[in-house]
């Protein structure tokens, strides 16, 4: 498992209970966290993130929340505090490719020459594959598989079980929902669903 910039002490901000599991067997002080209702947990609850200004400057912060747009603004407020996730039981060859603000939950395959953006959620059991790369603040439900070759724009949402074919390109704001086939490229602010994937509506109507 990995932290990074390393820290002892941090708050999550949105609740993941798999991605708590892993950090409490780690050497890792969860100071509390922030959502829009409390939590039937021990672990502090502190209200909204949009009420906190001020951190001491050793607290990280970690992103789990599912809210794309709550994501980037966090990211832009606290920017100097937050932190990536690696988990320790997935296959990540190259740190170096992860974007700041990223988790990366267990057993993860990202091939080595795939680049991951900032604050991207990529959820357990997800594949990547060779020469992809996944836009900043997206989101993978679990066992999401991205073939080689393909382009995933910013704040996508990829549903739990989604597969999408070698050298497709997501549009920036897609969605797509659980257990889609993409085989096609999407267009930016869509929904997406099916076997093989297709528009369902504007994401502004939702």
């Amino acid at each position: 498992m990995c932290i990074f910039p390393s820290k002892k002490k941090i708050i999550l901000v949105g609740w993941d209970g798999d991605l708590i599991s892993e950090l409490k067997n780690f050497n890792i002080k969860i100071e509390g966290y922030t959502s829009n209702s409390k939590k039937n947990s021990p672990y502090k609850y502190l209200g909204s993130i949009k009420n906190i200004n001020n951190l001491k400057k050793d607290v990280g912060i970690l992103i789990p929340d599912s809210d794309i747009e709550l994501k980037y603004d966090v990211y832009k407020k606290f920017k100097n505090q937050i932190v990536s996730f690696i988990s320790k039981n997935s296959v990540v060859p190259n740190f170096k490719n992860i974007g700041l603000g990223s988790i990366i939950q267990s057993n993860v395959f990202i091939s080595e020459n795939s680049k991951i953006g900032k604050c991207v959620k990529i959820n357990v059991g997800c594949q990547i594959h060779h020469d992809s790369t996944i836009g900043n603040f997206s989101i993978f439900g679990p066992k999401v598989t991205i073939l080689g070759n393909c382009k995933i724009g910013k704040k996508t949402f990829i549903g739990s079980g989604s597969i999408v074919r070698n050298k497709i390109k997501i549009a920036d704001n897609s969605f797509i929902a659980m257990g889609s086939v993409v085989l096609k490229d999407t267009l930016k602010n869509k929904k997406y669903f099916g076997n093989p994937a297709k528009i369902y509506k504007n994401i502004n109507n939702l």
